[in-house]
């Protein structure tokens, strides 16, 4: 994505997020149509083929429609939501609250489908306390997410929710120290 259209299309769906409530959790309809007006502008502007795009590294979310735990909302909390990637294919999705004391931890597998979708499996799910793990258990379950829009820091998806994940640069670059150390 090298045009200046696309970088102010991009900039304007990364402004509506960062103005909108934690993870979109409670964002009003007006604001969630123009999230979502947003990002079909910013697809338009796509010529990849966004579930073909390799995925690295830490994002976190900025905004979503999601009205479950995915959206890091547990009961009156909302968590900071991050997706790691671990290699190309396997991946965490977390919530974390208190400042990490506590995260809950999704393990899944992706597959690509075609140009645009990926089939997501579910593996394991694993609460941690103070990086304890206090539960570990298989978890079923699988889904085919419709990737809209993928670069090296932007992802856009539909689960069928909407998803807006940005690639934490910090993140990543300790993701990848903890890869080399175990290597």
């Amino acid at each position: 994505m090298c045009t200046a259209a696309a970088a102010n299309n991009k900039g304007a769906l990364l402004a509506l997020c960062d103005g909108a409530p934690k993870n979109g959790v409670g964002a009003s309809e007006e604001l969630q149509a123009a999230i979502e007006a947003a990002i079909d502008t910013l697809a338009a502007d796509t010529t990849t083929k966004p579930a073909r795009q390799p995925l690295n590294g830490v994002y976190d979310l900025l905004y979503c429609t999601s009205a479950g735990g995915s959206s890091g909302k547990v009961g009156p909390l909302v968590g900071d939501v991050t997706q790691s990637f671990l290699d190309g294919t396997t991946f965490v999705n977390a919530v974390s609250f208190f400042g990490g004391a506590l995260e809950i931890a999704l393990r899944a597998e992706r597959a690509i489908v075609d140009d645009k979708r990926i089939k997501v499996t579910f593996c394991e799910t694993t609460v941690r306390l103070f990086g304890r793990a206090l539960l570990c258990r298989p978890t079923q379950g699988a889904g085919v997410w419709v990737q809209r829009y993928v670069d090296d820091g932007l992802r856009v998806m539909n689960t069928p929710s909407v998803f807006v994940l940005r690639k934490n640069a910090e993140k990543s670059a300790l993701l990848e120290l903890k890869r080399g150390a175990t290597a």
